[in-house]
């Protein structure tokens, strides 16, 4: 210590720092400087210098774009499915159920294959009128928009209309189908009575 105050003399600020301040590096001195008057980027700004940009829950298309749904286009019965050939589908004709006490085994076998056949033909008719039905409620809904149109709403009426006659064609076709099979069951049940042990299990 007592060194240290012969060396810097009795008044440390008589003493000349030009000397010390000159040997100190510039270039680091420069560096701090440089760094406090650069300006940092904002977090949220990008290369072009904006800084307010589309996040992922902006659409980049905010234009919302509708399908175009013809309101001018004339419909026919046809479009909507709505065939005059649906009323050739007839339904099929029951056998006859009334039978001889007497009937033989042949005859009675005779009688089952004519019911099988019978519904097979009915199931068939019954097929063909349900996929009417399916393609005639497709078509409708598909042209919704367009047959509740003026220009549209009597084609649209006339093909109800015809809907409405053939349901009634096949709930007649399937009352006549349903006495046709409680009959076979009478049948059946009335056989297994009386002639059982001729005839065997039906």
């Amino acid at each position: 210590m007592d060194d240290l105050e012969r060396n810097l003399g009795d008044n440390i600020e008589t003493l000349d720092f030009s000397d010390l301040l000159n040997s100190l590096p510039h270039q680091k001195v420069q560096g701090k400087s440089t760094l406090k008057s650069s300006k940092k980027r904002p977090a949220a700004e990008y290369s072009d210098g904006s800084s307010k940009a589309e996040t992922l829950h902006t659409p980049l298309n905010k234009t919302t774009i509708h399908a175009h749904v013809p309101k001018t286009t004339k419909l026919t019965m046809l479009d909507l499915h709505a065939s005059p050939a649906v009323h050739s589908f007839s339904p099929p004709n029951p056998p006859n159920p009334v039978l001889d006490p007497q009937i033989s085994a042949h005859g009675w076998q005779q009688y089952i294959n004519s019911i099988k056949r019978y519904q097979e033909e009915f199931l068939e008719y019954k097929r063909l009128i349900v996929q009417y039905q399916i393609e005639r409620t497709n078509r409708d809904v598909e042209h919704f928009d367009l047959i509740n149109t003026n220009e549209n709403m009597d084609v649209y009426t006339r093909c109800l209309q015809r809907d409405l006659e053939v349901n009634r064609e096949f709930t007649e076709a399937l009352r006549v189908f349903t006495n046709t099979m409680c009959v076979y069951k009478q049948n059946c049940d009335w056989m297994r009575m009386i002639k059982s042990d001729t005839y065997g299990k039906v």
